[in-house]
């Protein structure tokens, strides 16, 4: 028997002057999650895993919905980073398995992969993060 634990990830904090509190997501994963990054305008959550996958939300205001599950990493994956929208909706993530993915949803719930850097490093890849748009389409990972 097969004892499912899925954890909570904060979409959104209260801001200040409203009576909208912290908006609580089950994400459904089967593992630990270890990053929860919502994007440029804060629509989209992205959530990783220990059980290999990054679970992507809509989110509007208290609402969510969940959207696509990508997968393709070996191991755990540690981090996520959105890139700046001008780029398009454009999705990093690292793991365990030196890996660096990168996704693109091509249309609304589609997602494609861009890139595969496997075997970048010797060990885990246990940080990843794109810098600001002025300086393009870099990704830094460590």
């Amino acid at each position: 028997m097969t004892t499912r634990t899925a954890a909570p990830a904060m979409a959104a904090a209260p801001q200040e002057g409203t009576s909208q509190g912290t908006v609580l997501i089950d994400t459904q994963h089967d593992n630990m999650v270890h990053d929860a990054q919502l994007d440029y305008y804060g629509c989209k959550l992205a959530t990783s895993s220990s059980d290999r996958t990054i679970k992507i939300y809509n989110v509007q205001g208290s609402s969510h919905e969940h959207s696509a599950t990508l997968q393709g990493h070996e191991g755990p994956v540690w981090q996520v980073s959105w890139a700046h929208p001008k780029y398009g909706v454009i999705l990093a993530s690292c793991s365990f398995d030196g890996s660096v993915l990168i996704h693109r949803e091509t249309r609304p719930r589609e997602w494609a992969l861009l890139h595969a850097a496997r075997h970048i490093h010797e060990s885990s890849v246990n940080g990843i993060a794109f810098a600001p748009h002025e300086f393009g389409l870099v990704l830094a990972a460590c």
